[in-house]
């Protein structure tokens, strides 16, 4: 089943920020969504007036099926909480019908320019299924009941146990899932080799010289003071780290520049075709920490949204995210950040003023559903792994 996510932008109603917050807050304490079975990740994030721009509240998710039964799903099991939060934006129809609603929020979804799921073809369902697998067999294997601790046994051994124990247990079975670890792994590289032979010509004619035009603009712009367009939120510090898995959420403006906007289109399309047909294996570049993430270009190019859940620490986390040169493209077109070099280069490896220019553009999470709180990615792909192993020797 193919994991989609979904993004409202709604305006908050004049003086209701703090209350929306309040609402939120107690909402995460008493989430209703943890008996959802096919939503994944959910957040809700304030955005800051800017300009003429008031403040927005932005949901997003990220879900198994097609929309329609996603919102059915998220108002059946949240549909109060979700009339509490969404009383405070204008426009809401509250008392309305679920239909209206669904056309509420569908009429103020935002479709990102590029999505990466680090699990993709892996349902809810799916996923929940390798966990109970693998802790049965941990648990198994380290109960009583196995000789295996006793005895230095080969692993064909120690699985031929494991495997005789699922036959005979009354304990959660594995199920085959529709994709496998190898199966992703063969897709990834023969998707890498045609997109290799498709844009290598291209990009040998104009990478060089768009290069070379972004240095231009670099050169230029290097000199011209840029001021925040917003402030900062003082609450950033409360937000960064709030366990083992955490939400990022910043708001970047656009330089001004034809040039700049085209190039920061050009960037994402790459990313979004990357993520979706060649980072399908559970890490987007050198990155095995983050579960989804999103970038949308809203507010008539004037600035890019980004939303990702990961593992650990968020600084540890941005020094990830320095590394690969293709995401560096996309926020070196923006304004305030560190100053790149032909675009690919620098920028982002400034890790001190990088990691100062996210605490300014970063957007507190004020409500974050996240069912797989003690597993990280590569905790639930040894999990998908073992369970789909089980599933193919048990048939």
């Amino acid at each position: 089943m193919t994991q989609a996510g979904f993004i409202a932008i709604t305006e908050i109603l004049s003086g209701h920020a703090d209350r929306l917050v309040t609402v939120l807050r107690i909402g995460e304490s008493n989430d209703p969504f943890v008996s959802s079975r096919h939503l994944h990740f959910a957040s809700f994030v304030l955005l800051p007036k800017i300009e003429r721009i008031p403040e927005r509240l932005v949901m997003e998710t990220n879900y198994d099926g097609n929309l329609g039964e996603h919102l059915d799903e998220l108002l059946r099991d949240g549909g109060d909480l979700l009339d509490r939060i969404y009383s405070n934006c204008k426009g809401y129809p509250l008392g309305s019908s679920h239909k209206e609603i669904k056309a509420y929020l569908v009429g103020h979804s935002v479709r990102p320019n590029a999505y990466y799921v680090a699990l993709p073809g892996r349902s809810r369902d799916d996923i929940s299924n390798a966990i109970q697998v693998y802790q049965t067999a941990r648990e198994y294997l380290d109960s009583g009941e196995s000789d295996l601790r006793l005895y230095d046994v080969s692993r064909d051994k120690a699985w031929a146990d494991l495997v005789d124990y699922f036959k005979k247990c009354k304990c959660p079975q594995p199920s085959r899932s529709p994709v496998s670890q190898a199966q992703l792994k063969w897709q990834s590289r023969l998707n890498a080799a045609l997109l290799l032979v498709l844009l290598l010509p291209l990009a040998i004619l104009l990478l060089p010289i768009l290069l070379l035009i972004t240095r231009i603009y670099e050169r230029c712009e290097a000199g011209t003071a840029e001021t925040p367009s917003y402030p900062a939120d003082p609450r950033v510090y409360e937000y960064l780290n709030r366990g083992r898995q955490n939400h990022m959420c910043t708001l970047a403006t656009i330089k001004t520049s034809k040039f700049r906007k085209f190039m920061i289109r050009l960037s994402l399309r790459l990313t979004n075709l990357l993520a979706r047909r060649v980072f399908i294996r559970g890490h987007l570049e050198a990155m095995t920490t983050i579960h989804c993430a999103s970038w949308s270009i809203i507010d008539d190019d004037r600035h890019v949204l980004f939303l990702a859940s990961f593992d650990g620490s968020w600084s540890s986390y941005i020094d990830d995210f320095s590394d690969p040169p293709h995401l560096n493209a996309v926020w070196g077109n923006t304004k305030r950040f560190p100053r790149t070099r032909f675009l690919l280069w620098e920028g982002a490896r400034h890790i001190q003023k990088f990691q100062a220019h996210v605490v300014e553009e970063f957007q507190p999470t004020y409500f974050f559903h996240r069912p797989y709180e003690n597993h990280s990615v590569d905790s639930l792909l040894r999990c998908v792994e073992v369970r789909d192993n089980l599933a193919r020797s048990l048939e």
